[in-house]
């Protein structure tokens, strides 16, 4: 096979693979362990708390609702890939520089999209229905996230098909 012919395949290939431009963005993949863990560990967590009043089961599934629809909305998955991506790359020789600052940059954004939700409500003050909900669903968003990451670190899931290699 001639040189471009074979530069021309190799691209149709690769655009093959990579995602379209303005593509929908991808769902952040919160499967049942992942669900399981997270309302473990959101009955622990101050917007959770009984003495607030909540009811876990009724008040869990809608934040957990909310939130796993806000996940679904920018590039949550696109950077959780990317972390899987350098994590699981080359196992053992992890660029800790490049992950340190991929992870920060993820949480960095949960901490400025949710800064009002989570600063806005004082814990315990069930009086602000809808300020109590947007607290309930970010604290869940935070821990659909830092339950992904450690599952992702594990590098048993395949990287997607899509995802471009750097």
């Amino acid at each position: 096979m001639p040189t471009s012919a074979f530069r021309i395949v190799l691209a149709i290939a690769i655009l093959g693979a990579l995602p379209a431009a303005g593509s929908d963005p991808q769902p952040v993949d919160c499967d049942a362990d992942c669900a399981a863990t997270v309302k473990n560990q959101a009955q622990y967590s101050e917007p959770f708390k009984r003495e607030a009043g909540v009811q876990l089961e009724a008040d869990f599934a809608a934040a957990f609702a909310t939130a796993n629809e806000e996940l679904t909305h920018d590039d949550w998955n696109k950077r959780l890939t990317d972390i899987q991506q350098e994590f699981c790359r080359t196992p053992g020789k992890v660029d800790s520089k490049k992950l340190s600052d991929l992870e920060d940059a993820l949480f960095h954004k949960l901490a400025c999209e949710s800064h009002l939700c989570i600063m806005g409500v004082p814990p315990g003050d069930p009086s602000d229905i809808e300020a109590v909900r947007k607290w309930q669903a970010g604290a869940v968003k935070y821990l659909i996230l830092t339950v992904r990451l450690r599952q992702l670190r594990l590098c048993t899931s395949p990287l997607p098909v899509n995802a471009a290699k750097k």
